[in-house]
């Protein structure tokens, strides 16, 4: 069974300083599809997909905190 995603577009990344096995930490201010909330979220991502400014990303629930969301990368597989 695949999460349900929902589509964001990152407003605004900066760097923690943070790395995780050498991936860094950023924190991300998003803005989903058709939402007129932004999301703020501290999240791990591959240094070599890390996110701009204006690109769309991908969102799931986050089953440990009802009505938040976990980043889900940028969709693409290659």
């Amino acid at each position: 069974m695949v999460a349900p995603t929902v589509p964001a577009v990152v407003v605004s990344i900066s760097d923690t300083g943070k790395l995780v096995n050498f991936d860094p930490v950023v924190d991300l201010v998003l803005q989903p599809s058709g939402g007129t909330d932004r999301i703020a979220l501290q999240t791990l991502v591959s240094k070599l997909r890390i996110p701009r400014t204006g690109d769309q990303v991908l969102l799931i629930a986050d089953p440990a905190h009802p009505g938040g969301y976990l980043y889900a990368g940028d969709g693409e597989t290659a």
